[in-house]
């Protein structure tokens, strides 16, 4: 449910769009301009989402309903292992360990979708997963994640995350009170162990790190290219070809429209990729 929307007068910004112009700025306008993305989602987000989706009716209350939730997402065609046993495997150890937050906030807090004004042009918007209270009474956020591996690499990019320093922000301004706690909870599907596992850590964000947080978002946003989309697929200026095949989630989505001639792109990107529907203010 929507926390609070207000009049929308500029597009809302989310923290994977920055982080993907960041990454580069053509496979941003593609995908957050020109609203396209590959056919086939990735069985890792194919994974993560169902997962959410799971993980969102309990936390409502409900039972989930795994195998309708497996089948929408693809699980159980995929020959991968996080397919549709892994998902069952994730709920019922989840249930058994690690609900341990109370959600007695006195608001919908699953799932809750924000718009907020940042700055007179920037409306800042995303999903968080939950708002908790934790055992010594303080508000946080808790969010639902999913890693091959249960590692360094991926626990010390929280510390500087703009996701997770945009939800605190938002909760923050949309409940009137500071928060700066937020709780990861991550499913890890690969392990040295015989079965993959949950594992929860908990993170303190200093509030003088908020207006940092303000600044990069601001600047970043202001420069967004309003090039045309001829220009932006055919212009080096517009690419960072250092990142096709650096991501750690492995190649970018759209390392393909980059490795044949710039005429073709556009069509390309036109007849082979699909429509992006998602959005994060829609349940």
């Amino acid at each position: 449910m929507t926390l609070w929307t207000e009049n929308l007068d500029f597009e809302p910004v989310d923290a994977s769009a920055l982080v993907e112009f960041a990454r580069c700025p053509r496979a941003w306008f593609i995908h957050y301009r020109l609203r396209k993305v590959p056919p086939t989602p990735s069985v890792a987000l194919s994974f993560g989402s169902a997962l959410h989706e799971a993980l969102a009716d309990i936390g409502c209350g409900r039972t989930p309903d795994l195998q309708a939730i497996a089948g929408k997402w693809g699980l159980d065609k995929v020959q991968d292992r996080r397919d549709s046993l892994m998902l069952k495997e994730a709920i019922e150890s989840y249930k058994q360990e690690y609900e341990t937050y109370t959600l007695d906030t006195g608001l919908p807090a699953v799932e809750c979708s924000f718009a907020l004004p940042l700055t007179d042009d920037i409306v800042w918007c995303g999903r968080i997963d939950r708002i908790v209270r934790l055992p010594n009474g303080a508000l946080a956020v808790q969010d639902y994640k999913t890693s091959s591996i249960d590692s360094s690499l991926f626990w010390n990019e929280f510390e500087v995350s703009i996701a997770q320093t945009g939800y605190l922000w938002a909760a923050s301004q949309a409940l009137g009170e500071d928060i700066t706690t937020f709780v990861i909870t991550a499913f890890i599907t690969r392990t040295t162990n015989p079965q993959s596992r949950w594992v929860s850590r908990l993170f303190i964000r200093e509030p003088t790190m908020f207006e940092e947080w303000k600044q990069f978002v601001t600047q970043t946003v202001r420069s967004f290219p309003k090039a045309e989309p001829e220009e932006v697929l055919t212009n080096g200026r517009f690419a960072n070809l250092t990142s096709c095949y650096a991501h750690k989630f492995g190649a970018c989505a759209y390392a393909g429209i980059c490795r044949i001639p710039p005429s073709a792109r556009m069509y390309l990107v036109t007849q082979t990729l699909a429509d992006d529907t998602f959005s994060p203010l829609k349940k």
